[in-house]
């Protein structure tokens, strides 16, 4: 028993080697196919990236929410006329009262109050559910800073909104609470390169993609071919003995000589 069984693995495992050569011999042959695949799935994804997908432009700011700025016209002087630098100090707890006076008061960075005065003063032909949904903003790390990001299809337009709505969010901000500590760290540059579309990266999806249908053309096609190619398959498909192999020399290949 123990030796039929190492007899049947051992079959079974030649029969493995023996499909893994066959497939390996199918796809060198093929080769062309899967290099056919693989370029036009990538020149057919680029050019639908590039000609049916509208790009994206993305900017960003950054501002800070400071407690700190807002209360400094109240500072006191002493008798020599200097400031009083020990109610300057910025303690633990300024910093935090300011992380919650951000989170508190980012909602209102995309309140309609805030982006229809940012629409009218561009004069952008958009609604405010249109221009809503392309603002993200980010408080970082639950702290003062809050990035804000504008997602267009124009790079201008994401640049001019993105300056614009601080602005104008610090003065919704005064005129609501009085608070006045808002202040732009960064402010946006130009975006030069579209976020949206990935071109390379679809490109190389697309050409996996024609690669993984090329493959599976090869091996449909070979699945559908039931001709008897080599002594092999006679034994193997037919289960007959083989006794002999005919070979058909190809008269094209003689060589002649007068």
């Amino acid at each position: 028993n123990m030796i039929m069984e190492i007899y049947y693995r051992r079959e079974e495992v030649m029969k493995k080697n023996v499909e893994i050569a066959r497939y390996y011999k199918l796809f060198k042959k093929k080769a062309w196919i899967l290099i056919l695949g693989v370029v036009l799935g990538g020149i057919i994804s680029g050019l639908i990236t590039s000609n049916l997908i509208d790009p994206i432009y993305q900017a960003k700011t950054t501002i800070i929410i400071d407690t700190k700025t807002s209360t400094q016209k109240d500072t006191t002087y002493d008798e020599y006329g200097s400031d009083n630098k020990t109610q300057n100090q910025v303690t633990e707890g300024d910093i935090n009262f300011s992380s919650k006076i951000a989170q508190t008061y980012m909602p209102i960075l995309k309140s309609r109050k805030v982006i229809d005065k940012v629409i009218d003063k561009l004069n952008l032909n958009m609604s405010y559910e249109y221009l809503s949904q392309c603002i993200t903003t980010t408080q970082v790390n639950q702290g003062q800073i809050i990035d804000i990001e504008v997602k267009t299809k124009s790079p201008q337009m994401s640049y001019d909104i993105a300056n614009t709505l601080p602005d104008v969010f610090s003065s919704e901000l005064e005129n609501l609470t009085k608070f006045d500590g808002v202040q732009v760290i960064d402010s946006a540059i130009m975006p030069q390169n579209q976020v949206y579309p990935n071109v390379q990266q679809n490109k190389m999806i697309g050409a996996m993609l024609g690669l993984a249908i090329a493959i599976l053309l090869v091996l449909i096609v070979d699945y559908l071919d039931n001709k008897l190619k080599t002594p092999q398959d006679v034994e193997e498909y037919l289960e007959l003995p083989l006794l002999g192999v005919v070979i058909r020399e190809n008269s094209n290949s003689l060589i002649h000589k007068r």
